[in-house]
């Protein structure tokens, strides 16, 4: 099998169990040729399916990006468009849980619509084959500086709950009578 490990989370539990399923639809991994990805993935009925003996080395897990305690040992960390829903103290005490989760030679890849480390945090971004990144362990002295790439705005306080945030929260604690008053309403 492959010489890698892959954990997958996310903070919703259904999601977690689409991604277990190993089957998505061809957008979900757009910008992806599967051709060019035959030894990993498989075409079928329009969608594409991650390879059982891929499927082995990826475990997924709820987890929240809040949580004090991260995994760690990583080599690589994606995080793409979940950064974007915090204020920045939350961002930064994140970005120091990412650091503390990897290896020293690892790296974070982040969308591009992320906000970026604070200035005197310990990455250095680097950028190789088209890719943007923070390397964790260079300890080159390097350090960001605000003129690198446009900052995207970022929140100072938590964005309020949305109605379907809210129904969704209701519904998971079993409230469901104010769930649906709720949803009545609206």
């Amino acid at each position: 099998g492959p010489a890698f490990e892959i954990l997958g989370t996310d903070l919703d539990p259904v999601v977690i169990d689409t991604a277990r399923g190993g089957t998505y639809r061809r957008w979900s991994l757009r910008g992806l040729d599967p051709e060019q990805n035959r030894h990993w993935l498989k075409v079928e009925a329009g969608n594409v399916q991650i390879l059982p003996e891929v499927r082995q080395s990826v475990r997924f897990k709820v987890f929240n990006l809040r949580e004090p305690e991260f995994p760690v040992g990583f080599d690589i960390i994606f995080c793409r468009n979940a950064l974007i829903y915090f204020c920045q103290p939350v961002i930064q005490e994140i970005f120091d849980r990412f650091h503390k989760s990897l290896l020293p030679t690892g790296v974070l890849i982040t969308a591009g619509s992320d906000p970026r480390p604070r200035e005197d945090a310990p990455w250095q971004l680097e950028y190789r084959s088209g890719v943007t990144y923070y390397a964790r362990g260079r300890d080159s002295g390097v350090r960001l500086t605000a003129d690198e790439a446009p900052q995207p705005e970022v929140p100072t306080e938590p964005p309020a709950e949305t109605p379907v945030e809210r129904l969704r929260t209701l519904a998971r604690e079993g409230r469901y009578d104010e769930a649906i008053a709720q949803a009545n309403a609206q």
